[in-house]
This record gives structure tokens, sequence and C-alpha cells, in this order.
């Protein structure tokens, strides 16, 4: 059991690894088979991040969270925010002294 644990988180790992340095945005590509929740206007959403660079949302696949989140909203949203998948930046504070 723990052998295998092993191996899965290893393999989350490298694939977390390769999908960040293939990232060109400031944003996360989570691992294929996570499931994003959103609730918008008192209903909750589900996608599936799928192995084949899409994702799922209502049994339908599509190459972008972005084009999901105009199906939900009916407007232009950026996906990644949308979903709470885009890395906020830090604000660092230089010191006065």
């Amino acid at each position: 059991m723990i052998k295998r644990n092993t191996q899965r988180i290893k393999e989350i790992s490298q694939t977390y690894a390769i999908n960040k340095s293939k990232n060109k945005q400031n944003t996360y590509i989570p691992v294929p088979g996570t499931i994003l929740k959103r609730l918008y206007n008192d209903v909750e959403y589900e996608v599936i991040v799928r192995s084949d660079e899409q994702f799922e949302f209502q049994k339908r696949p599509y190459k972008s969270l972005s084009k999901i989140a105009k199906e939900i909203t009916g407007t232009h949203w950026s996906g990644p925010a949308f979903f709470g998948s885009r890395q906020s930046k830090k604000i660092v504070k230089k010191s006065s002294t």
C-alpha cells in the first residue's frame, strides 16, 4: 500500500512539473483527473481535467477553461481566474531601512 502510494505521488509530481514547465501564463495546470468546482449563482459546477490537455464539462470536451466559464456565465471570463487556478502575485514591501 505504501509503495503504491509513493509511486502515485511520484507520478503526480512529475506530471505537475511537466505541466508547469509548458505553461506560459501565470496559471496552474492541474493533474489529469482533478475536479475543479465553482459555485456561481447558487449552482455548483464541476469540470474534470482530462489527460489529453482538455477539460470535460457536462460530459463534453472543451479545449479551455475560458470557454467553459463563458458557457456558465454567458460572458467572457478568464477561465483560470474563474476557476481559481491563477496564481496570485505576491506583493513584496521594501524595507525603509
